[in-house]
């Protein structure tokens, strides 16, 4: 990576904090079935551990699942100067901005 491109990455850095600040940043409950967790393995290590809960009513395993709003520009500032992916494509899917990178040598 260039040194201009070391610069630019930390200005971008440095946008990317106070866009985070200004984001809305929550979890969103995220309900896996009974039939789906692994009532042994993952799942029952998670349940133990506080990490999840089980919702009988539902009949599911409830994980809180991180969700950040992003800006848009933000995710393509984040993969600026990355050396083994550039951003294909980006797009507002719904509620939040996505993008595609292509994986190169």
């Amino acid at each position: 990576m260039s040194q201009t491109s070391h610069r630019d990455n930390e200005l971008m850095d440095s946008k990317d904090e106070e866009n985070i600040k200004n984001q809305q940043e929550y979890y969103v409950p995220w309900h896996l079935p009974y039939h789906r967790a692994e009532t042994s393995g993952a799942s029952a290590c998670t349940l133990v551990n506080g990490l999840a809960k089980k919702d009988d009513k539902k009949g599911a395993v409830v994980y809180n699942r991180y969700y950040h709003d992003f800006s848009e520009g933000q995710l393509e500032r984040l993969a600026f100067g990355m050396d083994n992916a550039v951003v294909i494509d980006w797009f507002f899917d719904k509620s939040n901005w996505c993008i595609i990178l292509e994986k190169i040598s």
